[in-house]
């Protein structure tokens, strides 16, 4: 549960909404598992902290104990982990345009699937029983903007002729970048840091891409 003591050894939130003109009038409340941590008001902060776990994020502004602008609302659930900081930044729709909450600094999430060799083809799934192979041939990388810039949890293997597949390698649901990569020459070598991977950006309409969350 959230802690008001802010103890910098467990996981920090930090929620920052800029100041917007059009929506000076709100404050919206903050839910950590459906317990009130605050109003953030516009142009305002709140910070807490709390133990490791799953974290279900609520946000909405509420008038005489009922949810009004179904827009404003968001609502996000993700793993936290101890002595780690998570900044968010707010923005509040109202009535003409959603809300959004994105890891601050991030403008999208990024999904790259590549491989050494490249070429290999890509199955994915909700669960390693539930794969499906996609039109995907690697590297490929596919941008995802949306309200809430989260990835829910996927599956994914890759198969290349001439080599062993690739094991399946299950991702939790998450914010930010996601990379699977695979070495078929060297399945134990480790995988290379981001700008080194080889990229290639398509998007795709007959791709299967991994849903956000909330949908």
């Amino acid at each position: 549960m959230p802690d008001a003591d802010n103890d910098p050894n467990k996981a920090v939130i930090i929620i920052n909404r800029p100041y917007a003109v059009m929506a000076a009038w709100s404050n919206p409340t903050v839910f950590d598992n459906d317990k009130p941590i605050g109003e953030i008001s516009n142009g305002g902060m709140l910070k807490w902290s709390r133990s490791e776990g799953t974290v279900k994020l609520d946000i909405w502004h509420e008038t005489r104990g009922s949810h009004t602008f179904p827009n404003s609302e968001i609502h996000a659930k993700f793993d936290v982990k101890n002595n780690s900081v998570y900044k968010f930044s707010y923005g509040f729709g109202g009535i003409l345009q959603p809300s959004s909450l994105k890891l601050e600094g991030d403008q999208s999430s990024k999904l790259y699937l590549t491989s050494v060799p490249p070429g290999a083809a890509v199955y994915a799934g909700t669960d390693l029983n539930n794969l499906k192979l996609t039109e995907i041939i690697t590297p490929h990388t596919i941008e995802f903007q949306d309200r809430v810039t989260m990835w829910a949890p996927e599956c994914y293997k890759m198969t290349l002729q001439g080599y062993n597949d690739s094991p399946v390698v299950c991702k939790s649901n998450s914010f930010g970048n996601r990379v699977v990569y695979h070495n078929f020459t060297c399945p134990t070598c480790p995988e290379p840091p981001l700008s080194e991977l080889p990229i290639r950006q398509k998007n795709s309409p007959n791709v299967l891409i991994p849903p956000a969350i909330p949908e």
